[in-house]
């Protein structure tokens, strides 16, 4: 089975289940289309500082465009990594840390041990068939740590991506089983409006395998890696749920994972996403009650050919 995300459509943002945990107020499609429209104009002549790249960022996480928004603040830590301001837009601080960065919360070694024993410390392999310059390297790096974050959140700390390995200029039709992301040629630095999305192969399977644009935005990665692990069908329908593709104007950390409370079960997806995962992985629990502090961040391997 294929899946294919870009924007979900405005009938499944005015559709909400009567028994949802959690109540979203997504932004009205026509209202975050004229958002976007205004960033795209600001973001073509923005000055390329730190300072600039950090005040657009604000301007369109104030105006419900998260995705960009992080786009904007990448940028301005690949250009100053200890801009202060970005730092903790993006959740670091330099408390209890000395002069190193790092995000809230203590790692519990205890609990990654048991993750990695359970084989839920996830190591990927991504291939890139362009010739990836330095500057893309390093900027998406930063969009696999956000997606490092992401995962963690969604899963109520049970799996995170232990470690990394990029390659660039790759040839031919990658080996699934070693690499879990390919960038095809051409689609280095395709804008994600513009076709920059992804697509998940073979989901649910030991090849599974994820197609992006390498300026996919994290949800739609993070969105087609659960189809990956999980086999969660495509797509879930009317469930406030990262599964549905997200929502116009809603926050990365308000998106959730369906489970039997929250889902509105249709013939194609009778079952929640949570229902499905507590099948595939038996050593996940939902909720996830332990104290299981913050993620480890990724280690990464770039081969730059």
């Amino acid at each position: 089975m294929k899946t294919f995300l870009f924007l979900p459509l405005l009938s499944a943002l005015l559709m909400l289940s009567a028994q949802a945990q959690h109540v979203l107020k997504p932004m009205p499609a026509k209202q975050w289309f004229s958002n976007y429209q205004v960033y795209l104009k600001q973001a073509a002549t923005v000055n390329n500082s730190a300072d600039s790249h950090y005040q657009l960022g604000q301007w369109a996480w104030s105006n419900g465009l998260e995705d960009e928004a992080w786009e904007q603040w990448i940028l301005a830590l690949r250009i100053d990594p200890d801009h202060v301001a970005t730092r903790k837009s993006t959740g670091f601080s330099r408390e209890n840390s000395g002069d190193r960065w790092a995000r809230a919360g203590e790692i519990n070694p205890d609990w990654i041990r048991a993750l990695e024993i359970d084989n839920r410390a996830l190591s990927l392999n991504i291939t890139i068939e362009d010739d990836a310059d330095a500057d893309f390297l390093s900027e998406y790096q930063w969009r696999l740590r956000r997606l490092n974050w992401f995962i963690w959140q969604i899963t109520e700390g049970q799996i995170y991506i232990k470690d990394i390995h990029i390659q660039d200029k790759t040839q031919g039709s990658p080996d699934s089983s070693i690499h879990r992301i390919v960038i095809p040629k051409g689609q280095l630095n395709i804008p994600v409006m513009k076709g920059g999305g992804a697509l998940c192969k073979n989901s649910g399977r030991p090849n599974w395998q994820v197609i992006s644009g390498g300026r996919c935005y994290v949800r739609i990665l993070a969105h087609e890696i659960c189809h990956g692990l999980f086999g969660v069908p495509d797509e879930r329908h009317g469930c406030y749920c990262l599964m549905q593709g997200g929502l116009y104007g809603i926050k990365t950390q308000d998106l959730v994972l369906c489970d039997d409370h929250s889902h509105r079960p249709a013939p194609s997806t009778p079952d929640s996403c949570w229902a499905i995962i507590l099948k595939r992985y038996p050593g996940i629990k939902h909720p996830n009650t332990e104290k299981f502090g913050r993620v480890p961040e990724t280690k990464f391997t770039v081969l730059d050919n």
